[in-house]
């Protein structure tokens, strides 16, 4: 199968590329495909087998229908906008972002955000330590504010009871204004370092970090209280019940990173966290200051952040692989190209 990848920005900075293209490829070679990798929509050859569209260059459809007949694929497309009837098949990374393009397309597939850059020896050796443990957060400044709910509130606590237990390592895209949001949640017990992402100093940042954090959510019932008087046992609605927001795109990318470093995390009630956090064994899930801060002082135990990091990293390469979804995602077009075939 000959696949070409279209691609107009081709850096290493850019995740989607990184991950779906540069690293995916290497997979794909290995299920038997040919592949090409080309900002020049006009280098399709008549022998090629499926275009596969980047993250930033899915609106390019119509112009690659002009010039092949092949089937045509889009990573992770947007669903806010109108069906695109040149797109045959759509690659996401979760099942949150399946769903939410199901009501357009029929043939919408998941290629985990597994990073090739992760997958390596390096597990870390979790120490007792006098110093102040390190608290990790990376992915796009956006994810700070979900730190509110909770989080802040219970390191900037313990802290207070002891003064100097964590520090908070941010790695962003825009350090400026993920400092920013750190201040205006009204951070001061803790000391905090915002740094920008770079590829070449990423692996180092991720070695210095004793506990890895992945917020993406947001409660709804905080943002709008009266929210909690919208209740009726008789139709299941009760006071207790959850109230979150997540983006249609949320995704375990971020946590996998931490997974794969050996790092243990806390991490929110995104839904496609839980096939590895589900039993407290390989990390915690948090909702609130108090599952937060509970999650937070257990992970003060070097045993424990050693134990759940390496039940970690066995769940996660039980449950995770690249070559998998390589093989499923070819395996996916070639029913499709039969189907069309037949018609």
């Amino acid at each position: 199968m000959k696949i070409v990848f279209i691609v107009s920005n081709q850096s290493m900075s850019v995740g989607s590329y990184r991950i779906w293209i540069h690293d995916f490829s290497k997979y794909l070679k290995f299920s038997g495909c040919e592949i090409k990798i080309t900002g020049n929509i006009n280098e399709i050859c008549e022998d090629t087998d499926v275009v596969i569209l980047s993250k930033g260059d899915y609106k390019k459809s119509e112009e690659c229908r002009s010039v092949t007949s092949c089937l045509i694929g889009a990573i992770n497309f947007s669903n806010t906008d109108k069906h695109d009837k040149n797109i045959d098949f759509i690659i996401t990374g979760s099942p949150e972002e399946r769903l939410s393009l199901l009501p357009k397309y029929n043939n919408v597939f998941i290629v985990n955000l597994i990073e090739e850059m992760h997958n390596r020896n390096f597990m870390k050796l979790h120490e007792d330590k006098s110093s102040v443990l390190t608290i990790g957060i990376h992915g796009s400044y956006t994810h700070v504010p979900k730190l509110s709910y909770g989080f802040i509130d219970a390191v900037e606590e313990i802290n207070n009871e002891n003064p100097g237990t964590f520090k908070i390592l941010s790695i962003s895209n825009q350090p400026k204004n993920a400092l920013n949001f750190f201040n205006r949640m009204g951070i001061s017990k803790t000391e905090l370092q915002c740094k920008e992402w770079e590829y070449l100093t990423f692996l180092h940042e991720i070695e210095q970090m004793d506990i890895g954090v992945v917020c993406n959510t947001s409660d709804l019932t905080k943002m709008h209280p009266e929210l909690d008087n919208i209740f009726d046992p008789e139709v299941g609605l009760y006071k207790s019940d959850y109230a979150i927001r997540f983006k249609n795109k949320s995704n375990p990318g971020r946590a996998f990173v931490f997974f794969q470093s050996g790092i243990p995390i806390i991490a929110d009630m995104t839904p496609s966290h839980f096939p590895m956090l589900f039993d407290a064994e390989c990390g915690f899930l948090a909702s609130n200051k108090e599952s937060w801060k509970n999650a937070l002082n257990k992970l003060r135990d070097a045993k424990l952040r050693q134990g759940m990091a390496e039940k970690a990293n066995i769940r996660f390469m039980n449950l995770y692989s690249m070559q998998r979804d390589a093989d499923n995602l070819v395996k996916k077009i070639k029913e499709i190209i039969d189907v069309r075939h037949q018609q």
